[in-house]
């Protein structure tokens, strides 16, 4: 399994404070299977130049665990634009942002951002929209990222109501309609690695193939700099019950 989202860099965000604690997520996570991890710290312009510091020492532990470390980083809308390009942080050798609206309301100016930085190269990756919105204003951001050809991560947390009920009924509500690409754990301990767990409900939910689309295949395409698979829309009741459960 992929994870291309956490926050076990030491010292440099709200996830792990010390290099004990990156060893104790390292280690939860190299036991619940996970091969791969970005650490996507939260961009900041303090903590920005200690990156690769502390990067090289997270990755040292890494190696101890069997788990192969990929640079990244996690930008909030309010910050990406005053970052030069040349200094933006993609997930490992690729081209992807992890971008964060880290809003309860709809960001409308993203859109000439999200084509910018499409100009100069970059695609996007949208963390855990299912967070932020209401309904209605979840379905119209959703629309939003469809049609600027934004790929969509969600929270493991959010599935197993790490982030209250809301997040969970928006979690299901856009696996529902489908579009999802990448599920990560957003890990800021030990305890948020909830891979396992996420399993277990979305093959209840919606059957066998989804955890792997989501936590595999399309991580694996990803790094391999190839075209992500959304995941597909569920069937409706009538659907489900005239030709099986989907």
């Amino acid at each position: 399994m992929k994870d291309l989202h956490s926050h076990l860099l030491p010292g440099l965000d709200d996830g792990a404070q010390s290099l004990a604690d990156t060893e104790k997520m390292l280690k939860t996570a190299s036991a619940s299977g996970i091969s791969v991890i970005a650490a996507t710290s939260h961009y900041s312009r303090e903590t920005d130049g200690k990156y690769d510091e502390a990067f090289e020492k997270a990755e040292n532990l890494a190696e101890k665990h069997g788990i192969r470390l990929l640079k990244g980083t996690e930008y909030d809308l309010e910050y990406i634009a005053d970052v030069p390009r040349e200094k933006l942080r993609p997930i490992g050798a690729t081209k992807f942002l992890l971008v964060d609206m880290n809003r309860n309301y709809i960001v409308h100016a993203m859109t000439n951002l999200f084509f910018e930085l499409k100009l100069a190269g970059f695609q996007i990756i949208f963390a855990h929209p299912e967070r932020m919105l209401r309904a209605d204003d979840l379905d119209k951001l959703i629309n939003i990222l469809t049609e600027n050809d934004i790929y969509i991560q969600m929270d493991s947390g959010s599935l197993v109501g790490r982030y209250g009920h809301l997040a969970r009924k928006n979690a299901f509500r856009i696996l529902d309609r489908g579009g999802c690409h990448l599920l990560g754990n957003d890990a800021h301990n030990a305890h948020h690695f909830l891979f396992r767990e996420s399993r277990t409900i979305l093959n209840k939910h919606y059957g066998p193939g989804l955890f792997e689309l989501l936590a595999e295949k399309n991580p694996s395409a990803l790094l391999a700099g190839e075209d992500l698979i959304p995941s597909p829309k569920r069937k409706g009741f009538w659907e489900r019950l005239l030709h099986g459960r989907g």
